[in-house]
Order: structure tokens, then sequence, then C-alpha cells
């Protein structure tokens, strides 16, 4: 069986930590996020509103913010700090060069980053 691609991996990470419930289903993953439901392959997401955390600002921003406050939470030691800032500088350039898959891939990340230091 094929795994996910990266980008279909990486949104359904980031939808999760934004709060979406993935649900096993007999078509795949079904997937419910807010209103939206998604069908996950291993080769694509079919669905009706693809995931656009890997090309949108507008998708992107709320969960960067989300996952800002709570690594600022984490980062009571410097060499979690340093990553921390580290990952701010980097997605602050993707923004600043309008690169929003660069945004997504640092996004990723800082969520994966932020699951592996959780108590």
């Amino acid at each position: 069986m094929n795994k996910l691609t990266p980008q279909v991996e990486g949104n359904r990470l980031i939808a999760v930590f934004m709060g979406g419930e993935l649900i096993e289903g007999r078509q795949g993953n079904v997937y419910w996020f807010g209103n939206y439901h998604y069908i996950l392959t291993e080769h694509k997401a079919l669905n009706v509103h693809a995931f656009k955390y890997h090309s949108s600002w507008d998708w992107q921003i709320p969960a960067w913010s989300k996952v800002v406050k709570l690594n600022n939470a984490l980062c009571m030691d410097a060499a979690k700090a340093e990553v921390h800032n580290s990952l701010c500088d980097q997605y602050q350039s993707a923004v600043c060069d309008n690169k929003p898959n660069e945004g997504f891939e640092i996004l990723v990340q800082a969520i994966e980053w932020y699951n592996s230091q959780k108590p």
C-alpha cells in the first residue's frame, strides 16, 4: 500500500492539530473538519473543498498562530527557545517572500516539534 503524499499528510496533520477528527472508514480515512467532509486515500484527498494549508495564507495563519502560542509555553529552556525562534524566523521569511509552500513545510515542522515536546 502506498503512503499518503507529503502534501496530503501535512494537510492532514495540520487539520488534526486544528481540531479536526480523523475517522476510519470503508473508503479510506473519512475525515470531518468543520462542515467539510474528506476522504483520504493512499494517493490524494478526494473532497469537495480540498485542504489548502499548503497553498493559502488564509488557511495557514490561524494554524501558525496556534502553534506559536503553544510553543511559547514550552520554551522555558534555551535549547527549546532556540528551536522555536528558528522556526519563527523561517516562517517569517516565507511570509515576506510570499512562499506559502515553504510556510506550509515550516508549519508542519513546528507542529511535529510541538507534538514531540508535549508531556
